[in-house]
């Protein structure tokens, strides 16, 4: 038994090394609220979703297209469901997304997780969450509407 959880325990540091090596961050706990300061000046897009979110995957082209062009607004991702990393890494460069600000659930979005970042979220996917630089944070739950996301853009980021 002991050797099970020692080899458990390898596997586990194997996967995290890879999800560093590939430019993905680890989300633990108190991930948000480190998240929140170093974004706190500017616009910011927060996009949640999942691997096993067939919306959520099949959108992240658009992403893609979005960010490379709005270079002047902050975007990440968090993949909420623990996914593998090199499949979440093919899955992001695939969609353009290679070199985003990139982060992978460690254990798994909890109650605790998702009241952090939304009190109203119930875990739904895909997530969005638009947050000026005042605070306010607007929440659009389900595909993503490029149009209204480009204009919420354009009155709040920096030229």
């Amino acid at each position: 038994m002991k050797f099970c959880r020692i080899g458990a325990a390898l596997i586990w540091l194997s996967v995290c090394q890879i999800a560093a090596a590939s430019g993905l961050k680890e989300y633990g706990a108190d991930d948000w609220l480190v998240l929140q300061k170093a974004h706190a000046a500017g616009t910011w897009i927060v996009h949640l979703w999942g691997m096993s979110c067939d919306p959520c995957r099949e959108e992240l082209p658009a992403w893609g297209s979005f960010v490379r062009g709005h270079p002047q607004v902050d975007v990440t991702f968090i993949e909420v469901e623990q996914a593998v990393p090199s499949v979440v890494e093919a899955v992001l460069g695939r969609a353009g997304l290679t070199g985003s600000d990139q982060w992978l659930s460690v254990n798994g979005f909890d109650d605790g997780q998702r009241y952090a970042i939304d009190r109203h979220w119930g875990g739904e996917l895909p997530l969005t969450l638009l947050i000026s630089p005042d605070g306010q944070v607007q929440t659009l739950t389900g595909t993503t509407d490029f149009r209204r996301l480009d204009a919420w853009t354009r009155v709040r980021a920096k030229p």
